[in-house]
């Protein structure tokens, strides 16, 4: 499909709604409610840091194992979601967490970000620039997202969270306003702020991250990686997140057998 403008808004309204709801009855079905324990805090009498990177697969899978459970439970599920069923990813390095099937059969890809609501607002590691620039590259009409859960660390020793009131953010990452990548390390990184982002043409998106990819050295070798990637991939007519799919299918027959 095409992914218009108005298709994207229609899609960041749709999982802003579906994310809220999830995360807000997480514990149904559950004796947990507000919150739940990351580890027994007698293993760690000293606390855990309140590091979002250390607990955020944790969240991940949480959150995702939360809406196949609502879908089995709750008979409205479907009509307010859309959502037929979350699934993970099959590549834990890929930018993709979750391929969710909607009820008709499009699918919309996700990546979840945690966001630790005590602390400061700034600019964030988003993914690989070149990861992004392949998969936006190879297919201008990705429907991907990212999913900003809020949370906060809870108790004494940060061994337990809850997630809070704000609703989840949703952004399109071509729509940023500032396409920066860090030198350092290869990734792209904006804010989660909605007041960052507006409609942009995919094709400005990569030309931005292109030059910004060619700034040092080790980012020019990613860069390379990354088209000779997207070379091999047009030249068999198939997308990135398309391969990983095909990866998964032909593992999932060879178990059959």
């Amino acid at each position: 499909m095409v992914l218009s403008d108005e298709q994207i808004k229609k899609d960041i309204k749709l999982l802003q709604s579906s994310f809220n709801y999830i995360t807000k009855n997480v514990g149904i079905g559950t004796s947990i409610r507000d919150g739940f324990q990351i580890i027994d805090p007698a293993l760690v009498p000293e606390g855990l840091p309140a590091h979002t990177r250390s607990i955020a697969w944790v969240i991940e899978e949480v959150v995702r194992q939360a809406g196949n459970r609502l879908e089995k439970s709750d008979p409205n599920y479907k009509k307010i979601t859309q959502f037929d069923e979350i699934q993970s990813w099959p590549s834990d390095i890929d930018i993709i967490d979750y391929l969710i099937l909607l009820v008709g059969s499009e699918k919309i890809y996700v990546n979840v970000k945690m966001h630790n609501i005590e602390k400061k607002e700034g600019k964030n590691d988003i993914n690989q620039g070149s990861k992004i620039f392949a998969h936006f590259k190879t297919d201008p009409d990705f429907r991907f997202y990212y999913c900003v859960v809020n949370f906060e660390f809870t108790g004494k020793t940060n061994t337990s969270i809850s997630f809070t009131k704000e609703q989840p953010t949703i952004f399109y990452i071509p729509w940023v306003k500032d396409v920066y990548v860090n030198p350092k390390n290869g990734h792209l990184q904006a804010t989660y702020a909605k007041k960052d982002y507006s409609p942009k043409n995919v094709g400005s998106f990569l030309d931005l991250l292109e030059k910004q990819l060619n700034k040092t050295d080790v980012l020019k070798k990613q860069l390379c990686a990354a088209n000779e990637k997207i070379e091999k991939l047009n030249s068999h007519k198939r997308k990135s997140h398309e391969l990983y799919l095909k990866k998964k299918n032909q593992k999932q027959k060879k178990k059959k057998n």
